[in-house]
């Protein structure tokens, strides 16, 4: 399942959207693999302006997507990863995620990555924690991206949780 949201948006405003996904207890990814319990599809969040001014409202939506995979567990690992992907050459791209886990004192950060990519039309960054035999956490994948198509910038984020055993 794919989230997709469109934002309208008047000249001279600034938007930011964070998107908070619950996952199911299990999915199959885009070539059938069966995953374990906490994955889901990827989901797809919102690249909005971040600095409007001069823009019409019909004119926000870059020609990118923003995609992100709630965590998952394979073979002992955690993983997070996100994603962008345009339809055309862009002037800039960078994504950044963050694998996370909930403890009784908070969030614990586990592995972080971020990939910056001129002039191009993909861009992606994931990451991995050896959590074998760690028991059962909710973790999360806190991403953000960045594009600048036309001389505009657009940014997104997203925390994306999921609970599973390693």
């Amino acid at each position: 399942m794919k989230l997709r949201v469109k934002l309208s948006a008047f000249a001279g405003l600034t938007f930011l959207a964070t998107v908070l996904v619950a996952s199911p207890a299990s999915a199959t990814t885009s070539s059938g693999m069966s995953k374990l319990p906490g994955a889901t599809q990827p989901q797809t969040l919102p690249l909005v302006p971040k600095r409007s001014a001069g823009i019409s409202p019909d004119s926000i939506s870059p020609s990118c997507d923003y995609t992100a995979d709630l965590p998952w567990e394979y073979e002992g690992l955690a993983n997070a990863d996100a994603w962008v992907s345009c339809n055309t050459y862009v002037q800039f791209l960078y994504v950044t995620s963050e694998l996370q886990r909930l403890r009784w004192y908070g969030i614990q950060t586990l592995a972080s990555n971020g990939t910056t990519e001129g002039d191009s039309d993909y861009v992606y960054t994931g990451e991995n924690w050896n959590c074998l035999n760690v028991g059962t956490y909710t973790y999360y994948n806190n991403t953000s991206a960045e594009v600048e198509e036309g001389g505009i910038y657009y940014t997104g984020s997203g925390d994306l949780a999921a609970r599973f055993t390693c």
